[in-house]
C-alpha cells in the first residue's frame, strides 16, 4: 500500500509545475495533461488474501473477551505450564491457494489479572496447524498438518522458559 501512494506522490510531484518544495497532495497543473498524475497501480497482488479489519489487541481483560478476539473465527488451544494459563489462537484464512494462518500466544498476567500477548507468528503453506505443549521440554510447537513436506514438521517453537504471568 505504501509503494502505491508512493508512486501516485511521485507522479503528481513529477508532473507538478510548481517551484520546489512541491506539495505532494497539491493538484497537477491545468496546463499539464491529466494522464501525467494518473496511474492505476494494483493495491495488493492477487493472489494476497483480504487484510484483516482489525489488529490482534496485545491484552484482553477476561476470558471471554479473549475469546471474541480474531477476524476468521480462531481455534483456540488452552494449556497450563509451570501455574501459568496459556492460550493460542490458530486463525485459518480464507483463501483459494497457500494457507495463511496466524498463531498468537496469551499468557494470564496474574498481577494486572488480564490475557497478556507474548507472540504473534504468521504461517505459509503449512496448510493447517496442530498447537502442542511439550511439557518436558517446556516447548510449545505448531506442526503443520497439511499433505505436503511440512506434515508432521515443526513450524514454529517457543521457549515457554522466556514467559512470565507475574506471579
Amino acid at each position: 500500500m505504501n509503494r502505491v501512494l508512493l508512486t501516485a506522490c511521485l507522479l503528481v510531484v513529477s508532473s507538478c509545475s510548481r517551484p520546489a518544495p512541491c506539495d505532494c497532495t497539491s493538484q497537477p497543473s491545468p496546463t499539464r495533461s491529466a494522464t501525467t498524475t494518473s496511474s492505476t497501480v494494483p493495491a495488493t497482488p492477487a493472489s494476497a488474501p483480504a487484510a484483516a479489519p482489525f489488529s490482534w489487541p496485545e491484552s484482553a481483560a477476561t476470558d471471554a473477551e479473549l475469546s471474541a478476539i480474531g477476524a476468521f473465527n480462531p481455534t483456540w488451544n488452552r494449556f497450563d505450564f509451570n501455574g501459568m494459563k496459556l492460550a493460542v489462537a490458530v486463525e485459518v484464512w480464507p483463501t483459494d491457494g497457500e494457507s495463511y494462518i496466524d498463531l498468537h500466544g496469551y499468557v494470564y498476567n496474574l498481577h494486572f489479572r488480564e490475557w497478556r500477548r507474548f507472540f504473534g507468528v504468521k504461517v505459509r503453506g503449512a496448510g493447517g496447524v496442530d498447537v502442542r505443549l511439550e511439557e518436558r521440554e517446556g516447548l510449545l510447537v505448531a506442526v503443520g498438518t497439511a499433505n505436503n513436506d511440512l506434515r508432521e514438521q515443526r513450524v514454529f517453537v517457543f521457549d515457554l522458559r522466556a514467559v512470565h504471568d507475574d506471579r
